[in-house]
């Protein structure tokens, strides 16, 4: 009879040494899946922010150049502004929906991975 108690004991050692076992393997997991998605966000950000600074300064320069050629300035970055409206709202009023769908399928394919 004792033999049996022991083997028991034994094998709910076992059991509990599992579950806690699985328990640190999802959180383990867990963490991996957060850091990726960490890493992912900063690496976006940063390329977003360098490609927002180039095309900052592209802009003033072409800006500059167009109002040397137009006379003034202020012309230049006029027009300049003109077109983003312009491109702002046919993005409106033809994108939305197509851009929202492009991101949500975007981000729930890498929270998938």
């Amino acid at each position: 009879m004792k033999e049996d108690t022991t083997l028991v004991e034994v094998i709910a050692e076992k059991i509990e040494k599992y579950g806690s076992l699985s328990i640190e393997l999802e959180k383990l997991k867990l963490i991996r899946k957060f850091s990726n998605v960490a890493a992912f966000i900063a690496f976006k950000l940063l390329v977003g922010l360098l490609l927002f600074l180039f095309f900052l300064f592209a802009n003033i320069s072409f800006a500059l150049w167009l109002g040397t050629l137009l006379g003034n300035n202020y012309y230049g970055f006029l027009l300049i502004s003109a077109f983003y409206f312009l491109s702002l709202l046919v993005a409106i009023l033809l994108c939305k929906n197509t851009f929202q769908h492009y991101i949500i399928s975007r981000i729930s394919n890498f929270l998938k991975q």
